[in-house]
């Protein structure tokens, strides 16, 4: 599937684009999860992305989430971390985690520090 490279998407007009038509059975947790996202989408409230994680995770039990961001949105995350640490044990990670150095990683260094 590439999705994102899609300019037709059919699929938002209830249409299966997919080449796997049939045989697909959801049960148990996958089921769970698309009846909760679905649900999200079509209850016509108004919410922030935000919320929906907040409710999409709290309804499958959650009780941890992470967060990955870059070192440059610390800010950002900082206020994502702060919103969600009231509902779950969070876990975030920026994309500087351990300080590889570029050189290490075989990758030249064009800029200065």
């Amino acid at each position: 599937m590439q999705c994102a490279l899609c300019r037709i998407k059919e699929c938002v007009k209830g249409k299966n684009c997919s080449v796997i038509k049939y045989g697909l059975e959801y049960t148990g947790d996958n089921l769970k999860s698309i009846q909760i996202s679905a649900w999200l989408e079509s209850n016509g409230v108004k919410r922030t992305k935000l919320e929906e994680i907040a409710i999409y995770a709290k309804s499958l039990g959650y009780t941890k989430i992470g967060i990955a961001f870059c070192v440059e949105y610390e800010r950002e995350a900082r206020l994502v971390y702060d919103i969600l640490s009231r509902y779950f044990e969070v876990f975030s990670v920026c994309c500087k985690v351990c300080s590889f150095e570029k050189a290490s990683l075989g990758i030249k260094k064009i800029r200065g520090p």
